[in-house]
């Protein structure tokens, strides 16, 4: 057979006898393909027919990027040539409009760029760029009605008019943008009646005191503060995060900058992970930070099914008075970061006793902190007084993160084994140092002998995966008759290797 055939390789007289299908398409079809290229590529086309010479510049999505590896070009250059795509765009409505740059720009030119893209009526506006002084958005940007999507990466200066509007916008996404003021932050929120997704990114320097969302629309929303060291030494007044969205099903809170909350229709939230620091105030040590915390924020979430607590979270709800937690009904779902040893295993009994219906404990960042001698943790933890009832009736899986199998994680395990009696499933990740003490793993596989109403046992390997990821390396262990066979063989698989393994798994045939 020829060689030719064999590799799917055409003849010259076999290529000049093929049909032309391209040259049979429309020219809107052209734009349209020419549309999923970046803008670069799309321009360079024209080299291969006259046709797509004139085609190019009809493209509806203009996407440009210019980063640290375009080291054949300089800004100027870049500028020069997106000044150029715009001035020759032919297109009467574009949809996206994406600008990435990390080299500094000049405002001047964003500036005429963001009136050109408002302009064609641009449905997605994309702007990730480091410009030389921030820039004041044109006010014709605040009544853009065929806006759909944005994103502003960059120091934007937002002056927000009094009836600005975005009627068509669905998600918006702001990182690192400054606002003039209180009002227009508030304002902005107000002019968006169909906004459903919000990422908000704010810096210390924003200029907002009172950071209010009020979105009757909102859906989802994401936002993170972060702050330093020298940021908080300098602030002068309180900072508040005011919350208003009576339809937001999913909240994503990362702040270490707010002192207050001011919660309000939050209770079709169900899916919610807080993750807040308490500021370095004189009041903060009397507990009012905390006490703001748990009877403002966490009440005002307290429908949520789904809930995740950071350490820091667990931190600043140790020293509230009279344990005055909310309690969560509808929760079944609950992901906790207990690597912080002094804090968090103070408050888990009382924590679960306001979850009564909790059914999957996830212990997000391990049990303790690897960082701190097993024995410390050993000396100061004491076992709760006082048992929930969920733990006892309702907990059905528990879920374990970079587990190493120390004493102090073994005695936290063995606690959890014995008092959750309705105990189905348990799921352990193990770091990447795993224990090979032979004596902590007969008491973990003893632990699991007795515990009859376990039906499956994962142990995986990968230190750390999220919910949607698949751990090639994971095994599931379903088991009825054989169940003390296959625990053993695995437990030490994991730990010493597949020898060590299978000599094991040999021995426990025989018994």
């Amino acid at each position: 057979m020829n060689w030719r055939k064999k590799q799917g390789v055409l003849s010259e007289s076999e290529v000049d006898e093929g049909e032309d299908r391209i040259s049979h398409l429309p020219d809107s079809v052209f734009s349209h393909i020419l549309s999923f290229l970046p803008i670069l590529t799309a321009g360079t086309t024209r080299v291969l027919s006259s046709r797509w010479r004139n085609l190019w510049p009809s493209v509806t999505n203009l996407k440009f990027e210019f980063c640290d590896y375009n080291y054949r070009h300089d800004v100027e250059w870049f500028t020069d040539f997106v000044d150029g795509v715009m001035i020759n765009c032919e297109a009467l409505k574009i949809h996206s409009f994406r600008l990435k740059s990390w080299k500094r720009m000049d405002c001047s030119r964003v500036y005429n760029w963001i009136c050109s893209a408002i302009m064609w009526r641009v449905e997605v506006l994309d702007l990730t760029l480091n410009m030389t002084d921030p820039i004041y958005l044109p006010r014709s940007f605040f009544f853009c009605k065929s806006l759909v999507g944005l994103v502003l990466n960059g120091e934007f200066v937002l002056d927000v008019p009094f009836r600005a509007c975005f009627p068509s916008l669905k998600r918006l996404d702001l990182r690192s943008v400054l606002f003039v003021d209180d009002e227009s932050v508030e304002r902005l929120f107000c002019g968006c009646p169909m906004l459903e997704e919000l990422i908000v990114f704010r810096t210390v320097w924003d200029g907002v005191r009172v950071f209010k969302i009020s979105s009757h629309s909102l859906k989802m929303l994401y936002l993170q503060v972060t702050t330093s060291y020298w940021t908080k030494s300098i602030r002068n007044y309180e900072y508040v995060l005011v919350l208003d969205a009576p339809n937001l099903a999913k909240l994503e809170l990362h702040d270490d900058h707010s002192e207050n909350f001011l919660i309000c229709n939050l209770q079709s939230v169900i899916d919610a992970t807080i993750d807040v620091l308490e500021p370095d105030s004189d009041w903060a040590i009397d507990g009012t930070y905390s006490e703001r915390l748990a009877l403002t924020l966490l009440a005002g979430i307290s429908n949520t099914r789904s809930l995740s607590l950071s350490g820091d979270t667990l931190q600043a709800l140790c020293v509230l008075r009279d344990y005055k937690l909310p309690t969560f009904h509808s929760l079944t779902h609950l992901g906790l970061h207990m690597n912080v040893i002094k804090h968090g295993w103070y408050l888990f009994g009382e924590l679960l006793h306001s979850m009564p219906n909790l059914e999957v404990l996830v212990f997000e960042r391990g049990l303790v902190d690897l960082d701190v001698m097993d024995s410390d943790f050993i000396q100061t933890w004491n076992i709760p007084f006082s048992v929930s009832s969920c733990l006892l009736l309702h907990v059905k899986t528990i879920e374990i993160f970079e587990f190493v199998l120390r004493k102090d994680e073994l005695l936290i395990l063995l606690y959890l084994l014995a008092i959750a009696k309705v105990l189905q499933k348990i799921t352990v990740h193990c770091g990447l140092y795993l224990s090979r003490d032979t004596k902590y793993q007969k008491e973990l596989f003893m632990a699991l002998q007795e515990k009859q109403t376990i039906s499956v046992f994962v142990m995986s390997s990968c230190p750390q995966k999220t919910k949607d990821d698949k751990d090639p390396s994971e095994d599931v262990f379903c088991w009825g008759e054989r169940r003390r066979l296959q625990i053993v063989q695995f437990i030490f698989y994991m730990s010493c290797g597949p020898l060590c393994g299978s000599s094991f798994h040999q021995k426990g045939a025989g018994n």
